[in-house]
């Protein structure tokens, strides 16, 4: 055997001074190793089981159960002693009966225990729907403000769609195309009419709204469909595309349900008015502001009982089964800051370019956050009793601080802030959505543009939220901080100069866009209107939808479904008619767990979800005409 020292060497490691040469030498070296080695082995068991007995504590205490905390216990108050809700709470989310239609028992039977439960019906109406689908009715936001051209001559190329809309709607329910008055309202909205036996001036009409086009879908999120966005591909359970969900599902529901109310024979005492706009999705000017000033000429203010649009649906929540009905929207203005600076170089540039004062100016905009507040006038207030009253997984404390409001209601207000789907509910949003600025890479950008989506909270107002920013970008403007003129024009179309120094680095501008929206006004819940639809969402969404080709479905599989008033943090096209009636309830007859991908990828909707619509809407057009208003 050769020594070691030379057995490495051979190896090719150089020989270490220290390294034993002899046999008894390296027993020796092994004792001192094998006693290093045990000493190391020992730590490591140490420091092993201290990380097991550390893990052994998180799991335990986040695994054991706790008792309840209170959110609120920083308050003087004792919850305890405080009202819960009780049978004498009936004024509170009053729930109205389910309301089934007593006339014309053969059209009960014929549609709705029959059409609608039939499985090759229900796939022919499925493919009714997705044939709308692939008709390809994108709008953008560039085409708010250019009028269409009249109808027979050649219109841009991005609203052909609606051409071959008309069309098809035409061909697919002759009943309806043959029985209502059909108007065209600036040459693509859709006005249908369909005359009772009544005059309109005293038995005022049911409105009935939607839209045709569609949310763009952006050229980078194609290959993300798991079908074409245009394809209506139906799969006999989901109907897929841009637009089955928001909303060409509500208006073909509509006009199945009108088309076999006329093929049962069906004559309506009151006259039921379908209007279907085209630029819902960039605000509705061109669609829905003209058939409005078509109804309000024809029907005169307060002219219409009852208007319906798309809005909130049916979901569960804290245990229970809501359908949520909106009631108000909030109010939206869309304001753009633009900064312009001196040019130059980018070989010399300033302490701040124009885009790095214009992230100065965005950064402080938004550490600058409106405060949260809950009236009582809020419908988010009504929203959160209801919910508090019928969700029996609600936190206990929570439900008592909603109860008694009057007494909780910063803590409530603070507690609810937390999370932003509820925050927004109580506050004005800021967001800053687009920005541009620059043309070149070693040149300094002379103008930045920064525009602003903001959602008006009930309690303010357009005013409000101009006051804030020309507030907040005038004490920016100040020579200790950006040297800036500054100037804004409101939505009044006032141009208004705020703060000038001469020795500004630069100009900035905050205009208001001139369609900005105050909170809607809130549609009250105490009346028949209210019942209603009310009654009708209870009656249909008790009956379980989902029907199984050969098999039978138990008609009232769910009890006890809550309907509620909802505050809508976005808006609809129903911002236009405001003056027509009171009475604007905003629904979508779908359900959360059937519907996926709004304004998104792979959009689409059940098959049970889309015919549980036609039926709703089936029932609120014969309930409407039993109703004393």
């Amino acid at each position: 055997m050769l020594p070691i020292a030379t057995i490495a060497t051979e190896k090719g490691s150089p020989v270490h001074p220290e390294l034993p040469t002899s046999h008894s030498d390296l027993e020796q070296a092994r004792a001192i190793i094998r006693a290093k080695e045990t000493k190391e082995h020992r730590k490591a068991i140490c420091f092993g089981l201290a990380i097991l007995l550390l893990l052994a504590c998180y799991f335990f205490d986040n695994i054991t159960p706790r008792p309840f905390t209170d959110p609120f216990s920083e308050l003087p108050l004792d919850l305890d002693a405080f009202d819960d809700f009780g049978n004498d709470d009936d004024a509170i989310c009053r729930q109205p009966a389910p309301r089934v239609p007593q006339q014309n028992q053969n059209i009960t039977e014929r549609n709705y225990d029959g059409l609608f439960r039939d499985p090759e019906w229900r796939k022919e109406a499925g493919e009714r729907l997705a044939q709308s689908v692939r008709i390809d009715t994108q709008t953008f936001d560039h085409l708010r403000d250019i009028m269409p051209t009249p109808e027979g001559t050649p219109d841009i190329p991005e609203r052909a769609g609606f051409d071959k809309f008309k069309e098809w709607i035409a061909k697919a329910y002759p009943l309806t195309h043959k029985h209502l008055k059909r108007e065209l309202v600036n040459r693509y909205a859709l006005l249908y009419t369909w005359e009772g036996k009544e005059d309109v001036k005293t038995a005022k009409p049911l409105v009935l709204c939607s839209h045709i086009d569609t949310v763009p879908v952006p050229a980078s999120s194609l290959d993300q469909w798991v079908h074409p966005p245009f394809s209506g591909h139906f799969d006999g359970e989901y109907i897929w595309g841009r637009g089955s969900v928001d909303t060409k599902n509500t208006l073909v529901a509509i006009v199945e349900a009108v088309e076999n109310l006329l093929a049962a024979g069906f004559k309506p005492k009151r006259t039921v008015i379908l209007a279907f706009g085209f630029d819902e999705e960039i605000s509705g000017y061109q669609g829905a502001r003209f058939l409005s000033k078509k109804l309000l000429d024809r029907l005169g203010p307060g002219g219409v009982e009852l208007l319906i649009d798309e809005g909130p649906g049916i979901g569960t929540e804290y245990g229970a089964t809501f359908a949520s009905i909106g009631i108000s929207e909030k109010g939206y203005t869309d304001s753009t800051l633009t900064l312009s600076t001196a040019g130059g170089h980018s070989s010399i540039p300033p302490k701040h370019t124009n885009i790095g004062l214009m992230a100065r100016i965005i950064a402080n905009i938004e550490e600058n956050v409106y405060t949260p507040e809950l009236s009582d006038d809020n419908p988010f207030l009504l929203n959160l009793q209801c919910t508090a009253k019928y969700g029996p997984e609600m936190n206990p404390w929570l439900k008592k601080a909603i109860r008694n409001v009057d007494k909780v209601r910063p803590a409530l207000v603070k507690y609810l802030a937390r999370d932003v789907q509820t925050r927004y509910m109580m506050q004005t949003s800021q967001a800053v959505t687009m920005i541009n600025g620059g043309v070149k890479l070693n040149a300094l950008p002379e103008q930045t543009i920064a525009s602003i989506n903001q959602r008006i909270a009930m309690h303010s107002s357009v005013e409000t939220v101009e006051h804030h920013l020309i507030g907040l970008l005038t004490h920016l403007s100040d020579p200790s901080r950006l040297a800036l003129n500054f100037t804004s024009t409101n939505h009044l179309n006032v141009t208004k100069t705020h703060f000038e120094t001469p020795d500004a680095v630069g100009a900035l501008h905050y205009e208001t866009f001139i369609p900005a929206l105050q909170p809607a006004p809130v549609s009250p819940v105490d009346t028949p209107a209210w019942d209603l639809i009310a009654g009708t969402v209870r009656r249909v969404s008790a009956r379980n939808w989902e029907v199984k080709e050969g098999k039978e479905e138990k008609e009232e599989e769910e009890e006890g479904i809550i309907v509620r008033p909802e505050l809508m943090p976005a808006n609809t096209d129903t911002r236009h008619y405001w003056d027509l009636t009171k009475n604007i309830f905003r629904y979508d007859p779908i359900r959360a767990d059937k519907i996926f991908g709004i304004h998104t990828v792979n959009e689409r909707i059940a098959l049970s979800s889309f015919i549980e619509s036609v039926a709703f809407f089936h029932e609120i057009v014969r309930n409407f005409q039993e109703v004393e208003f």
